[in-house]
């Protein structure tokens, strides 16, 4: 189950939340000295969104599988709004089946927030192939020259 954590969870969870982000943070951003403060200034105000996906232990008790991050992105020229998943991260492989609950979850917020796309930058060849199997993809490649 892939659950929206409210403001006061984010900052109770947010060692977790940072944790995840160092491990997978976009090819895009650079980290400086307060990239992490903005990004949890930014979800507590719900400029971006954390996601937790859980499960059933055995004795009843939730697990944490993954965390998630999400920011609505909007391209300037055409107004184009897409949920943009900032960042994935799992503690474990998790199966096919979880990771399709979990974009279904994302692809209902994101019609909910009048995006046109569900978008994510990716390097992982598994990833890639659930995409593919829901028919979405247009695989592209991310170059950058630091400067």
């Amino acid at each position: 189950m892939l659950v929206q954590l409210l403001p006061d969870q984010i900052a109770r969870m947010w060692d977790a939340i940072k944790f995840s982000l160092e491990e997978t943070l976009p090819p895009t951003v650079v980290v400086g000295p307060n990239t992490f403060n903005n990004i949890l200034a930014a979800a507590l105000c719900d400029k971006m969104q954390v996601w937790f996906g859980v499960s059933k232990e055995e004795d009843g008790r939730n697990r944490l599988d993954a965390i998630i991050v999400t920011t609505i992105a909007v391209e300037e020229v055409s107004g184009t709004k897409s949920l943009l998943i900032y960042s994935a991260y799992a503690y474990e492989t998790l199966s096919l089946e979880t990771w399709k609950e979990y974009l279904t979850v994302g692809q209902k917020f994101a019609k909910a927030r009048n995006c046109q796309h569900l978008a994510a930058y990716t390097d992982n060849e598994r990833i890639r192939r659930i995409v593919r199997n829901l028919e979405g993809s247009r695989e592209l490649s991310f170059v950058s020259i630091p400067l």
